[in-house]
């Protein structure tokens, strides 16, 4: 009932974001069978922006684990003459995750394991053309309610995440350039 109510308020949150924003990208990673994440980020200024992700991952074995993860966040870019600083960014997020464990040769038929954490990621995106771009990051955050698997402690709250994703700018905004002033003459036609 939790990942409903938090995919849906993510969800309304995601339309909100395509309706009001002024520039719009879409990323996401996607490996067969195993995982996919998609992202809508919305820059509602020249520097900051609003991105929420949706991630889910499977992990086989023995014990079978399916992971959901509801990821929004606020993004500050950097603007610099320089190329290289141009485009990097400090990223505060808010991590919701909801696993169900599947254990092997259990009595129990599964387990539900809740998480909740902050963290902080710098990264940088690359732009490959006018629209495609990857977006790299790396950061840390801290588990501050629940847990995220069965053998868990208090001593490993701490984790480490790093974030690649593709994607495409569906409405950039392109910077227009100073150009010259129209003579008179030529918007009149009756100059000789």
């Amino acid at each position: 009932m939790k990942l409903q109510i938090t995919f849906t308020t993510g969800l309304l949150f995601l339309i909100l974001l395509t309706v009001t924003g002024q520039d719009i990208r879409i990323k996401g990673l996607f490996f067969p069978f195993l995982e996919h994440s998609i992202a809508v980020e919305n820059l509602t200024n020249k520097n900051v922006s609003v991105q929420v992700t949706y991630q889910n991952q499977i992990e086989l074995g023995d014990n079978v684990y399916y992971h959901h993860r509801v990821v929004p966040s606020i993004r500050y870019y950097f603007s610099s003459d320089k190329s290289f600083i141009n485009r990097l960014y400090i990223d505060v997020f808010y991590r919701y995750v909801f696993i169900r464990h599947y254990p092997d040769q259990s009595v129990v038929p599964f387990y539900n394991y809740y998480s909740n954490s902050l963290g902080l990621m710098g990264g940088r995106q690359f732009f490959l053309s006018d629209r495609f771009l990857i977006d790299f990051a790396v950061g840390y955050y801290y588990i501050y309610s629940g847990k995220e698997w069965y053998n868990f402690s208090d001593d490993n709250r701490h984790r480490l995440r790093i974030d690649i994703k593709f994607g495409v700018a569906l409405t950039r905004k392109k910077k227009i350039k100073n150009l010259p002033p129209t003579s008179v003459c030529y918007q009149r036609r009756d100059c000789g």
